[in-house]
């Protein structure tokens, strides 16, 4: 991909290379990150728009941000690509997960960190799966995973999706076991400008 374009990954608050202060974990505040990040590079941009590639979790905040934007800064978002994710969180999850993930994440993150890596990847090698688990590991502590996790499990942007005019590319594995199926179509179906591709594949993006 960045041998095409100029390419920006960030970490977000808590996690990674991005160590700071306890981080906030709600929308607007991972909403409000974004916008930082994109109003710092867009120097670099030479003013060009941005399209936000958004995976899992953070599908939500490029729909809430590309919509906070629309109105003062329609000139920072020219695009959307949607991969893995979902509007509402209420709907593509049942109930027994939300409740349950944030609890087992709190008592065992790294058991859980190494199912998540065998989820995101399934047939890979008992190597690659164990290198997964430990980056996830080493990327974020329990406390900023139960917080994400947690939070991500609450999010619902369905009010904001018919007002959001920028077009959007909405990506989603019909195998997808992290993030259900019914998550990506149910989003690409409410936006006003998406077109939605499912994609063959087992494997999650997440």
């Amino acid at each position: 991909m960045s041998r095409h374009t100029a390419l920006t990954l960030y970490d977000r608050c808590g996690t990674g290379l991005s160590p700071g202060p306890e981080a906030d974990f709600s929308l607007e505040a991972s909403t409000a990150e974004l916008a930082t990040v994109l109003e710092h590079t867009a120097r670099e941009r030479d003013g060009a728009p941005a399209a936000l590639l958004a995976v899992s979790q953070a599908g939500p905040i490029a729909l809430a941000l590309a919509l906070a934007l629309a109105a003062e800064r329609p000139e920072l978002v020219s695009r959307l690509v949607l991969f893995g994710t979902y509007a509402d969180a209420a709907s593509t999850f049942p109930p027994t997960v939300r409740e349950a993930m944030p609890r087992l994440l709190r008592s065992h993150w790294g058991l859980i960190a190494r199912t998540l890596a065998e989820l995101y990847r399934p047939g890979c090698s008992a190597h690659a799966v164990r290198h997964l688990g430990r980056v996830l590991q080493d990327s974020a502590g329990g406390q900023e995973a139960v917080g994400y996790l947690g939070a991500g499990y609450t999010f619902d942007v369905t009010r904001l999706l018919p007002k959001v005019r920028a077009p959007a590319l909405v990506l989603h594995y019909r195998g997808d076991r992290v993030i259900p199926f019914r998550g990506g179509r149910d989003l690409a179906a409410a936006l006003p400008r998406a077109r939605f591709l499912p994609l063959a594949d087992r494997s999650s993006t997440s």
